[in-house]
C-alpha cells in the first residue's frame, strides 16, 4: 500500500510542473507556493507513516531541493541513505550538498561510492572528475593526494563521462579541455578528440572554439606551422584576441 501511495504523491508532483511549465499565468507566485506546499506536506506525512521507506526520503528530499530548502533536503537524503546505503542517487545527493557547502573533501567518498554503484552512469563521473578538478588545491595540498595522481583520477573520470554518452556535447568538451589540466598529458590522444568535436559540430562559433584549442594542443606538440595554418582560417570576431595572442607565439 506504502509504495502505491507513493506513487500516487509522484504521479501529482509530476502533473503539477507540467501544468505549470504550459500555462504558467494560472500559477502566479502565492498559488504556486500554495500548490508546492501541498506536495509537501504530502511527502511530510508519508515519510511521518512509513519512516522505513527509503523512496519516500528520496522523492522528498528532490522535492525540497527543486523548491530551495537545500538543509531540509539533505536531512532527508542523510536519512535515506541511513536506511539503505547503496544508493547511488542519494550518495550524489549529499556530494552536491557538501560541495555547496565548500565541503569537498567530506563530498569526495560520496561521489567516489555512487560511481561505484552506478558505473555505466555519466553523471556521476562526471560530477566526479569536475570536483577533482575544481577543487585541486584542496585535494593535493590538504589531503596530500599526488599531483599526478590527482590529474589522472580527474582525466580518467571526465573520459568515463564522455565514453558512457557519447551523445552528450559538454561531456565531450570538457573532457577534451581537461588535457590542458592535467601533468604530462597525451597530446596525441588530446587531438584524437578535439578532431572528432570538429568533424562532429556544424556550429561556426563553435568550431572555430575548438580549433582555437587545436592549436593549443599543436603548439604544445612542437607542431606551430600546423597550429598557424589553423589560426589563419579561424574568422570569428569573439575569438580575435585569444587567436592574435596565440599567432603571435607562434610566428
Amino acid at each position: 500500500m506504502a509504495d502505491l501511495r507513493l506513487e500516487r504523491i509522484y504521479n501529482k508532483q509530476q502533473a503539477v510542473f507540467k501544468k505549470i511549465a504550459e500555462r504558467p499565468e494560472d500559477f502566479p507566485l502565492a498559488e504556486r507556493d500554495r500548490v508546492l506546499d501541498n506536495l509537501l506536506t504530502e511527502y511530510s506525512a508519508f515519510v511521518f507513516e512509513n519512516p522505513d521507506f527509503v523512496y519516500g526520503y528520496i522523492l522528498y528530499g528532490k522535492l525540497l531541493r527543486q523548491v530551495g530548502d537545500r538543509e531540509a533536503a539533505n536531512v532527508a537524503f542523510a536519512k535515506a541513505n541511513q536506511l539503505d546505503p547503496q544508493i547511488a542517487v542519494v550518495k550524489q545527493q549529499i556530494g552536491n550538498y557538501l560541495v555547496e557547502e565548500g565541503r569537498p573533501m567530506l563530498a569526495l567518498p560520496y561521489f567516489v561510492a555512487a560511481v561505484e554503484l552506478e558505473p555505466e552512469y555519466a553523471l556521476y563521473h562526471y560530477q566526479l572528475g569536475e570536483l577533482l578538478h575544481q577543487s585541486r588545491d584542496v585535494f593535493i595540498e590538504e589531503q596530500e593526494m599526488p599531483a599526478d595522481v590527482h590529474s589522472e583520477q580527474m582525466l580518467e573520470s571526465l573520459g568515463n563521462a564522455a565514453r558512457l554518452d557519447p551523445g552528450n556535447r559538454q561531456f565531450q568538451m570538457r573532457y577534451a579541455e581537461a588535457f590542458f589540466d592535467t601533468l604530462n598529458p597525451d597530446w596525441e590522444l588530446a587531438l584524437v578528440h578535439w578532431n572528432f568535436l570538429e568533424n562532429s559540430s556544424s556550429n561556426p562559433l563553435e568550431r572555430d572554439i575548438i580549433r582555437l584549442q587545436k592549436a593549443r594542443v599543436l603548439i604544445a606538440q612542437g607542431n606551430s606551422s600546423e597550429a598557424e595554418t589553423i589560426l589563419i582560417s579561424m574568422n570569428q570576431p569573439s575569438l580575435e584576441t585569444a587567436r592574435q595572442e596565440l599567432l603571435e607565439s607562434v610566428q
